[in-house]
Parts: structure tokens; C-alpha cells; sequence
């Protein structure tokens, strides 16, 4: 769902920029799950009904069926995770959000644990265009793949279309406000981040409105995912009021 929702906004605000006689298409694979074919105004869809596990392991492994099986002819194919998505003629682009899959294997699953590692490199190497979100992934793309760096480019995450508070007044004086939006997995080291709000308190800075917004694995070695999320749930400094 959150990759989704990151290639529904990208196609969303890609389809604003289209030139007159530009055309864009957004591809969806599922055995059950139907991509609307309204999900974004104007922009077609193409719905495959292959199950997305059979297809993930035919792309990253055997670099089959191209997406011109699905799509005919297209000029760019852009994959949201680090491996290509197979084609006959058109430019490859890949999008890279971090190189988690290569510190922390152990920590991940399915198909990123199977073939992230040791295919992500070379799928790389060989795209004709590499998105990373900062700078710091850019440059690890650069040193822990051999991608060369005029094939590199950075492209920070937008920020959600949230309405934003109106009225500031409405949150209490006194406090640091905090949120914080993710998964309680490793990768995100909500334990350091859970430590350093407790060492703010001992300190007299009183954290408030402090949330987990997404339920998922456990947070780091010193924490349960039941502990994690209970902990997280609670607005902390609430005690501190009158």
C-alpha cells in the first residue's frame, strides 16, 4: 500500500507536466487486486492479471516477459524499487530510497531478501537512469554499487497533500511537539528515537502529541513490537500536565 500511494502521487504530479503529446500509463500486476481504472484522471491503466509474486520472480531473475508483452511500445518504463523492470527498447529507470537491503538483510523478507542483495548492483549499473531521494543514498549508490554518477539523480520526497493546522494556538505552550510517521521495523530505529524523547524529559523538555501512525515489525533489539507500539501510542509529557 505505501508503494502505492508513493507511485500514485509520482504519476499524479507527472501527469500535470505531460506535454501535449506525452502520454502516460501506469501498469498494475495482481492475480486478485484490481488497480480503478480512475485511479488518476486521464492517465490509462494497464491491468495485468498475473499474480505479482510469479511476476517479480520472472522479472528479477530471468529478465522476462519485457513490458512491451503488456504495454507495446513505450520510450522510458519506470520501476519504483531498485531492480529493472524488463524491456526491449525503452530507457530504464529504477528508484533507490535506501541501501537497507544490503546492511540488514537478515532484516527483510520475500523477494527484497532473495534477490535486493544480489541483484540490485548490476540492475543498477545498467539502468539509464537511477532516482535516489537524497543525497546521502546518492552517494551511496555511487560507492556501494558502481553506478556511474552522471546516471545518478536525486529526487527528495514531496510532502503529503495533509491540510496543515490553521490554528497553532491550538497546541499547548511549553512542549516539544512530535511526530513521528513510519513502521516500527528496525531500519527506522524508532528504539533511538523512543531514547532520545526519554533523555529530553530527564532533561525537563516535555514531549507531547507523540504518535506512531503505522503498525508493523518490532522496533530494534531493546523493544517488543507489542512494547514498541504501546509505548509510541501514548502521548508522552501528558503526565507532566497540571
Amino acid at each position: 500500500m505505501r508503494t502505492f500511494l508513493v507511485a500514485q502521487e509520482l504519476a499524479t504530479a507527472l501527469a500535470r507536466q505531460l506535454a501535449p503529446d506525452d502520454r502516460l500509463v501506469l501498469f498494475s500486476s495482481s492475480w486478485k487486486d484490481r488497480l480503478s481504472p480512475g485511479t488518476i484522471p486521464g492517465v490509462p491503466v494497464i491491468d495485468a492479471r498475473v499474480p505479482v509474486t510469479f511476476l517479480n520472480l520472472a522479472w528479477h531473475r530471468l529478465e522476462w516477459p519485457s513490458i512491451e508483452t503488456f504495454s507495446g511500445d513505450v520510450d522510458v518504463v519506470h520501476s519504483m524499487h531498485p531492480l529493472l523492470m524488463p524491456a526491449q527498447r525503452a530507457a530504464q529507470v529504477v528508484t533507490i530510497h535506501d541501501l537497507y537491503f544490503l546492511d540488514a538483510p537478515e532484516n527483510t523478507s520475500a523477494e527484497i531478501r532473495r534477490d535486493y542483495p544480489s541483484l540490485a548492483g548490476s540492475h543498477a549499473r545498467r539502468a539509464d537512469q537511477v532516482i535516489t531521494v537524497s543525497d546521502y543514498t546518492a552517494r551511496q549508490v555511487l560507492s556501494k554499487l558502481g553506478v556511474a554518477a552522471d546516471r545518478v539523480a536525486i529526487c527528495p520526497n514531496g510532502a503529503p497533500r495533509w491540510t496543515p493546522i490553521a490554528d497553532h494556538a491550538k497546541l499547548p505552550a511549553g512542549h516539544v511537539h512530535l511526530l513521528f510517521m513510519g513502521t516500527i521495523e528496525p531500519r527506522k530505529n524508532v528504539g533511538a528515537l523512543l531514547r532520545a524523547e526519554l533523555g529530553l524529559e530527564r532533561l525537563g523538555v516535555f514531549v507531547r502529541a507523540f504518535e506512531i501512525v503505522n503498525d508493523a515489525h518490532r522496533a530494534d533489539e531493546n523493544f517488543t513490537r507489542g512494547e514498541a507500539a504501546d509505548e509510541l501510542r501514548q502521548p508522552r509529557g501528558a503526565r507532566h500536565e497540571p
